[in-house]
């Protein structure tokens, strides 16, 4: 069972890439932090909240939280495969052999959708001929990210209260 509060030595089990005293001044004083007040902490990046949470997770909170993530895409593609994988991690008691079949369906769709973006990355680097349309594409990626970073806290949070471990 993972605790339900850390304490500095609990995260930095964890193996971040921070130095104790960084996490030290995280807690700023205080002995434990439960999720939330982890989730909160406004030194700390979206990301770093993300790879914190993923780690606090049970597997099976783990496995619930890939799967909103990858439910919260299902709109950019029509791909079977995606679907499948999406409906297979978020069913109550998936079997080992569904989810070993579901993570190669992924891995298939993943490596067509790859395929896919570094073609339409070719035909935009293309197409970018001027410098101010690049720096406004690497703008909007950036806050694509950052925003994708911060819906993952909301769905962090959610797994954590929601979903037993």
């Amino acid at each position: 069972m993972k605790p339900k509060k850390w304490t500095v030595d609990d995260v930095c089990a964890l193996d971040p890439c921070y130095t104790r005293g960084w996490v030290e001044a995280q807690f700023a004083g205080r002995e434990s932090l439960n999720f939330r007040q982890c989730m909160e902490l406004e030194g700390v990046s979206a990301k770093d909240k993300t790879w914190f949470a993923v780690r606090a997770f049970s597997p099976t909170q783990r496995r619930y939280f890939a799967g909103l993530c990858a439910l919260s895409c299902l709109e950019y593609t029509n791909d079977p495969r995606v679907h499948e994988c999406v409906r297979v991690v978020l069913s109550d008691h998936p079997t080992d052999e569904e989810l070993a079949a579901a993570g190669a369906a992924a891995g298939a769709a993943w490596a067509a959708r790859a395929a896919w973006a570094a073609a339409w990355a070719a035909r935009a680097a293309w197409a970018a001929a001027g410098a101010a349309w690049a720096s406004w594409a690497a703008r909007a990626s950036w806050a694509a990210r950052a925003a994708s970073w911060e819906f993952n806290l909301i769905l962090a949070l959610i797994v954590w209260e929601e979903v037993e471990p």
